[in-house]
């Protein structure tokens, strides 16, 4: 098949003078609070693509002439770099979602709220549209509180303590179950089966970590003023993972334990592939190795998606974790 690309700079399509002087296309897409970013890389010795300015907003599509291009974001340019020995421009953008408004900081606390009410709040301070697992909506949260410190970082706090991804994307604030496999719009996102005739290269790496029995979290009861001890269950080994800071409820320590015992199962193995140009790959989706090796077919999630298009092809490369 024939890789095709359209790109809109500010609503107008640049794509018909980008033809003779692209070097790269690409739309890295990550599971987290890390910005989805773009680039693109020109010949730049005719100087025929004028320099946006930076703030200028980049739509692109990616795909096949054959079977049709797909939207994969919209994009604020940030950076760009022009020089020589070769000529070249790279125009490089995040996510029109990830405002600078995220990242500043902020000193307010949530009493009595539902994560689904958090959520909500903020979300709704940068004009987006909440989206939380209904599993997490609704757990009662007693208080947290935000010092000095970013929404993007406060909201990423709370997804660790519950096993969650927190993630602006496309109009809405995803806080999701982590390995839940939602797209921005709520809809599952399409399975990925890595298999030997879809992959360039591969590697799996498993790693020696230590494994845990379970995974411990203190709390404090302040009507027997004793410190108690919540569990979950972890894969294998005899040890005990022990949380360092105590929380403020038995609900918290439970889930902040649970959170704790997925993180530790997906770190004991990574997947990294080359594939061929797929759009439909995305960062977050639940993945699965079939015949690679005699022992390596398992189940993945995602953690970063790189589409690219160049001189040499259209490409997806994919990095992923183990699922709990």
């Amino acid at each position: 098949m024939t890789p095709d690309y359209d790109v809109k700079v500010e609503g107008t399509s640049i794509t018909g003078k980008l033809r003779p002087v692209l070097l790269e296309l690409s739309v890295s897409d990550e599971a987290g609070q890390e910005s989805d970013t773009c680039k693109i890389v020109i010949d730049d010795r005719g100087g025929i693509i004028e320099i946006p300015r930076k703030g200028a907003k980049i739509a692109i599509w990616m795909g096949y002439k054959e079977t049709g291009l797909a939207f994969m974001g919209l994009f604020v340019v940030d950076d760009i770099e022009v020089g020589a020995s070769p000529r070249k421009m790279t125009i490089s953008g995040r996510a029109a979602d990830m405002t600078k408004t995220m990242k500043q900081q902020k000193t307010r606390s949530f009493e009595n709220k539902t994560i689904g009410d958090v959520a909500k709040k903020v979300a709704g301070d940068h004009g987006l549209e909440p989206l939380v697992s209904a599993s997490l909506a609704s757990r009662k949260i007693p208080f947290i509180g935000q010092t000095e410190e970013s929404d993007i970082h406060l909201m990423s706090r709370l997804a660790k303590d519950h096993g969650a991804v927190s993630k602006p994307a496309n109009g809405k604030w995803l806080f999701v179950e982590k390995g839940d496999g939602k797209s921005a719009s709520g809809s599952a996102l399409p399975a990925v089966i890595i298999t030997p005739q879809k992959c360039l290269s591969w590697s799996i790496k498993l790693k020696d970590r230590p494994q845990h029995k379970e995974v411990r979290g203190n709390w404090h009861d302040r009507k027997t003023a004793a410190r108690k001890t919540e569990t979950a269950k972890g894969s294998k080994g005899s040890a005990a993972f022990g949380l360092r800071y105590d929380r403020p409820s038995k609900d918290e320590a439970q889930w902040a334990a649970q959170g704790k015992a997925k993180d530790l199962k997906s770190s004991e193995a990574s997947l990294s592939a080359d594939m061929v140009g797929d759009t439909s790959i995305m960062a977050g989706a639940p993945a699965k190795s079939v015949g690679l090796r005699n022992g390596l077919d398992m189940d993945w999630i995602l953690k970063r998606a790189d589409h690219k298009l160049s001189n040499s092809g259209f490409t997806t490369s994919i990095e992923a974790e183990l699922k709990p």
